[in-house]
């Protein structure tokens, strides 16, 4: 089934916000008390089927990606169809910026530098958010969706530098209470606008709060973990 036709509001160059049921998602969901657990870029091409809406993001799982031609993980421009078989709602937030040749050049441009960096560890991040873990090395190739978006947001001009290790939440509004990494009210137009939202059934509702409570337990014993101090053995002296 396709949805574009209620994607009018996203124009290219917006970013996308995705909320999902599967279990990164609801991981996400328990560490940052957001829906929004997945961004991306709007890219709008023409087709023999008319207009479309794709996404240029990084994700775990290959999708089929119209740039490489190929099913791949990482960086790639997906189908926002295809993507939509993984999340039940799509918002935009829509980016002030004037769209000119110059625009569209930077977007073409951007992508091809980004196309072949992977998916950053989730779990990684989030360790990293917690600051559990030193930053990742320098030029590892490596990206979070978000990060991504960020990185966008900052070849346009609109931030002065991209906003890293930042998460989908931190793109949306309001902010949720674990929102440190505030972007300026200049990047947006307004709030945040729903395009598609599938119903979710009591059943479905259960199983993300059981799912959620787990994601606590987990975070929680990793934090303790994490937080031990470090114990030297002495040698005796002899």
């Amino acid at each position: 089934m396709s949805f574009h036709s209620s994607y009018r509001e996203a124009r290219t160059g917006d970013i996308l916000l995705f909320a999902g049921w599967n279990v990164a998602a609801l991981t996400l969901r328990a560490l940052t008390l957001n829906q929004y657990t997945h961004a991306g870029i709007a890219v709008w091409l023409n087709t023999s089927e008319g207009a479309k809406l794709y996404c240029f993001e990084a994700g775990p799982c290959p999708i089929y990606c119209v740039m490489s031609k190929k099913k791949k993980a990482g960086c790639r421009l997906a189908d926002t169809d295809l993507l939509m078989n993984y999340y039940t709602k799509v918002a935009v937030r829509q980016v002030k910026v004037v769209r000119d040749k110059s625009f569209y050049r930077k977007l073409l441009i951007f992508m091809h530098e980004y196309k072949n960096k992977s998916f950053r560890n989730l779990i990684e991040l989030t360790l990293l958010n917690a600051g559990l873990v030193g930053p990742p090395r320098q030029g590892d190739g490596s990206i979070f969706c978000s990060e991504l978006c960020s990185s966008w947001l900052s070849r346009l001009g609109i931030l002065t530098e991209p906003i890293l290790q930042n998460l989908p939440h931190h793109l949306s509004s309001p902010a949720s209470l674990s929102n440190r990494f505030v972007y300026p009210s200049t990047v947006f137009e307004g709030e945040t606008v729903v395009m598609h939202d599938e119903k979710v059934d009591d059943k479905m509702k259960l199983l993300v709060a059981s799912s959620l409570f787990l994601a606590f337990l987990f975070y929680a014993a990793v934090t303790i973990s994490y937080s031990k101090p470090e114990t030297t053995v002495r040698k005796k002296r002899r």
